[in-house]
């Protein structure tokens, strides 16, 4: 059962990788829409090292792929929120989890995963994915939030840490077969995060071609603008 979970993840991550460059090979100048198959390459790569368990550091990179987790969903919070004064709460915090995690590494070595910084990226990026709905609630606009693909990016952050947040933070603290009986639902909680994800990538679609049908003339004088 295990393995059929950790099957269908590496499967939407392929997935969202084609629909991306097959979908959105012409509508990419969103720099935060990036954020969706940089990081399912990355967690590719991460879970192709992590088969090849000769290799030692094995969990210096699971801390690695932590760390650039929590940036990479930062980054895409701190791209989309108007307020510089939370943009300077995100680098901050952001500075302290990186720092955190160093004392981390080179105090903790007996365990095997890491709970408490997972748990601690989990807070952090759930306080800004909060804050984000909280200024799109404020914003005065026309197009309910639900229409916006940065919804559907980040309700799949909410839920994944969310879900899977509280099996990191005991995995330590149980025997390994209540771990395992309970693990299979951190995989599913990723895959509903990818599905979310996905929802996004066609989300954007639309509005990048509402946007455009709006702007015909744009779309025609562009041509001769250079």
């Amino acid at each position: 059962m295990d393995d059929l979970f950790v099957f269908l993840v590496l499967i939407c991550d392929v997935v969202l990788i084609l629909l991306f460059f097959l979908l959105l090979k012409d509508q990419t100048k969103n720099k935060a829409i990036y954020v969706i198959p940089i990081y399912c390459i990355v967690n590719l790569i991460v879970a192709g090292v992590a088969e090849l368990r000769f290799l030692s550091g094995v969990k210096v990179l699971f801390s690695l792929f932590t760390l650039f987790e929590f940036i990479l969903f930062s980054a895409f919070i701190y791209l989309e929120i108007r307020s510089q004064v939370f943009k300077k709460i995100i680098v901050g915090a952001g500075v302290f989890f990186a720092l955190f995690l160093l004392i981390y590494n080179k105090t903790i070595t007996e365990r095997s995963i890491d709970s408490i910084p997972i748990g601690i990226e989990a807070i952090l990026i759930l306080i800004f994915c909060f804050y984000y709905l909280y200024e799109q609630l404020n914003r005065v606009q026309t197009t309910f939030i639900h229409k916006k693909y940065t919804f559907w990016i980040v309700f799949g952050m909410m839920l994944y840490l969310a879900g899977s947040v509280f099996i990191y933070i005991f995995a330590n603290q149980v025997d390994k077969k209540t771990l395992d009986s309970f693990w299979f639902l951190t995989n599913v909680f990723y895959i509903i995060k990818n599905i979310l994800f996905a929802v996004g990538l066609f989300t954007y679609l639309k509005q990048s071609k509402t946007n455009k049908d709006q702007n015909p003339q744009s779309a025609e004088l562009r041509p001769y603008l250079n």
